[in-house]
């Protein structure tokens, strides 16, 4: 098989499987396609200006080593190293990406009419975000690492970088649905923070228990992991029978 077909294959296929499932869930009105891929879209432009904000903010991760904490212990150095990276760089940058995007393009637009919108619009967003990041880790590792194991990265992202990014989107939508149907001023504006937080926190924690590379860390991820699909399962029930389009 020609190796750029190999790489799209590894790159694009998760996405466009979760893309599938999700769009099959939406089960009473049917999103329109092209407003899909505009997300979809949204979501490659929110991964090009998280590399660019990332790019700036990963060498203060050695500038913090180097100059504020310069007789702490290598153990600590390198656990305040990981966490500055998971939930400052990846975490909140990532995620405010994929935030910003949603609140601009998608809160306001008459397209999301119904609670189970919010999950699909994000999660077309993350997609977006997740694909060309993907990309990225499956040409830089054809290049550096030949085919067999840009076949073994392409897979471990596959099952789970991927679908993490799928999760966070979950987590985003269902609180943006959330707001965009409550009542209440104050509501709404809980909702919606806690649509920015929640996957922070999440996706935070995702690349914490990667990069700490321990048991415990190994243990907590796939509780983590466990977790994060039962929410979502259980959130897209929730808020596909929520519809008004239900019981027209």
């Amino acid at each position: 098989m020609n190796a750029g077909i190999q790489v799209l294959i590894f790159a694009v296929s998760p996405a466009l499987a979760l893309a599938i499932y999700f769009y099959r869930r939406d089960k009473y009105e049917k999103e329109p396609a092209e407003f899909l891929v505009r997300a979809f879209l949204r979501g490659i432009l929110a991964a090009l200006l998280a590399l660019v904000i990332e790019s700036v903010l990963i060498p203060m991760a050695d500038y913090f080593k180097a100059v504020y904490v310069p007789n702490i212990t290598p153990a600590i150095l390198h656990f305040l190293k990981i966490f500055f990276i998971s939930f400052l760089i990846a975490g909140l940058v990532e995620e405010w990406c994929k935030y910003r995007e949603f609140r601009d393009v998608i809160y306001d637009n008459d397209n999301f009419n119904e609670p189970f919108d919010g999950i699909l619009y994000a999660v077309m967003i993350a997609l977006g975000f997740a694909t060309l990041e993907n990309l990225g880790y499956v040409i830089g590792a054809y290049f550096k690492l030949g085919v067999g194991n840009m076949a073994k990265i392409g897979i471990g992202r596959a099952l789970f970088s991927v679908p993490g990014h799928c999760c966070f989107a979950v987590i985003m939508g269902y609180y943006f649905g959330k707001a965009k149907f409550a009542r209440k001023e104050r509501q709404r504006s809980i909702y919606r923070i806690k649509a920015f937080f929640y996957p922070v926190i999440a996706h935070g924690l995702f690349d914490f228990l990667i990069m700490i590379r321990t048991g415990w860390g190994v243990l907590l991820f796939f509780l983590l992991v466990i977790w994060s699909w039962d929410f979502a399962f259980r959130a897209i029930d929730e808020q596909v029978e929520e519809s008004p389009f239900k019981n027209p």
